[in-house]
């Protein structure tokens, strides 16, 4: 333990001797004083719907929020009456509270039944590619063409309405059709979750000094947004990035001519030395991340009264990608003793990590003698690197299930692909095992 601890303060004052280390702590800082100045305007419930009862013939899909989306629009010409509370002759549910009622006038009924239609070939878009490839043409006398020409019936109008809504954050949504006017519907929602509700409020930085409405998206999707940004972009990415190269360097300069010598002179073997010196990095990362991820959270709940304390589970997911990926920098630079060569290497592993999976993305819109030659190639590359896009996607899924239904999960991750944890998880923690276990042969074997 104390041989340990005696590596684990040199590997300490290695990090802190380290410009760059400043320089992400710095800007981690200014991420958690960012969290810290944001405000919202109080929701307003009546203005997201209007906002949505004029736009019902606006569809929209997102792939993620960095892989942009696609929208299908339709012309309808709908009349809205002012949001307003309910009334006797509405004949609604009691017990519901904070109920808002507007009334719908198609000016043309058979406007919805064209709207319905648009929505089917939206939802088999969805369903074909996962809304990633183009539209597709429908072949004449086809099943889907049948499902497309149906009548379109009266439960779905309803329906179709109901969605709309929904999908706009109100919980619950009642959708009634008015027996005297064709074309007319009474539409009374709650606002059950404020934090859900898109298009209700303004978000302002920097303690208020800027402001900005948000027109498609709520609160709870807006900060979900901004802690993914936290988890992949800075510390997923620029975090890892700079922390390879901080700790890469340990190996060659600790095996430089004299220095290891005196290391060797402790009571501890040279297999131990690798292995504290590998688990001192890692719990020193996590320590890193964790006051990261919580110092976010709770700058962002008191600033917002929003507390997302699964962010600071992203700092164990980001440290199992520094763990997965330091072996490889630990043995090259065993080898080499050079620093360049040692951190090309961890940031190399994972770069060919993301180009394999990009590739293997492409490729499942390619022939099928291409697939043929090329699949398994790169399934077998893929199967044996780490799998820092899977980690990603946990990052990612960890925030978005946090406070948000499943419309609002979908419109921030998009489709996400299903992942085998057990081959994931194993493999990862296989090419880990390999490479350290070649850095304790090669420092247990040669002679410094």
């Amino acid at each position: 333990m104390i041989a340990f601890l005696a590596l684990l303060r040199d590997t300490v004052l290695e990090a802190r001797d380290k410009r760059v280390t400043w320089f992400l702590l710095l800007l981690g800082l200014l991420f958690v004083v960012l969290c810290g100045s944001i405000s919202f305007t109080a929701v307003d419930a009546d203005a997201a719907l209007t906002r949505v009862a004029g736009n019902l013939g606006e569809f929209r899909f997102s792939r993620g929020m960095l892989d942009g989306g696609f929208t299908s629009r339709t012309e309808v010409e709908v009349a809205v009456t002012a949001p307003r509370a309910p009334q006797p002759e509405d004949d609604l549910p009691l017990g519901i509270d904070s109920l808002r009622v507007v009334e719908l006038g198609f000016r043309r009924p058979e406007q919805l039944d064209e709207l319905a239609v648009t929505w089917r070939h939206f939802a088999a878009r969805l369903r074909r590619d996962g809304g990633r490839g183009p539209f597709v043409v429908v072949a004449p006398g086809s099943d889907e063409e049948r499902q497309f020409a149906a009548p379109v019936t009266a439960a779905e109008q309803l329906e179709l309405l109901e969605s709309r809504f929904l999908d706009a954050g109100f919980r619950p949504v009642l959708v009634r059709r008015s027996a005297e006017q064709p074309g007319r519907f009474l539409v009374a929602v709650g606002n059950e979750r404020p934090l859900a509700l898109r298009g209700a409020c303004t978000v302002a930085f920097g303690f208020g000094s800027w402001s900005t409405p948000l027109a498609e998206t709520s609160q709870a999707e807006f900060l979900a947004t901004l802690s993914v940004v936290v988890a992949d972009s800075f510390a997923g990415f620029i975090g890892i990035l700079v922390l390879l190269s901080v700790f890469a360097a340990a190996f060659p300069e600790l095996l430089q001519k004299g220095r290891f010598d005196l290391v060797l002179a402790r009571p501890i073997g040279r297999v131990r030395i690798v292995l504290f010196k590998y688990l001192g990095a890692v719990l020193l990362v996590l320590l890193l991340w964790t006051l990261l991820f919580a110092g976010c959270a709770v700058a962002m709940g008191l600033a917002t009264g929003y507390w997302k304390f699964r962010l600071v589970g992203c700092a164990m997911t980001c440290t199992l990608l520094f763990a997965a990926l330091y072996p490889a920098a630990m043995a090259v630079g065993i080898a080499t003793r050079h620093v360049t060569l040692s951190t090309l290497a961890g940031v190399g592993a994972w770069g060919l990590e993301r180009l394999i999976e990009t590739a293997r993305g492409v490729l499942q819109f390619a022939d099928a003698e291409a697939r043929a030659r090329w699949q398994p190639l790169l399934d077998g590359v893929h199967a044996v690197l780490p799998k820092a896009g899977e980690l990603a996607r946990l990052n990612q899924w960890l925030l978005a299930s946090d406070h948000l239904g499943a419309a609002s999960a979908s419109r921030l991750l998009g489709v996400v692909p299903e992942v085998d944890w057990a081959f994931a998880g194993g493999s990862t923690a296989g090419f880990a095992a390999v490479l350290l276990g070649l850095a304790c042969l090669l420092v247990a074997r040669r002679d410094f």
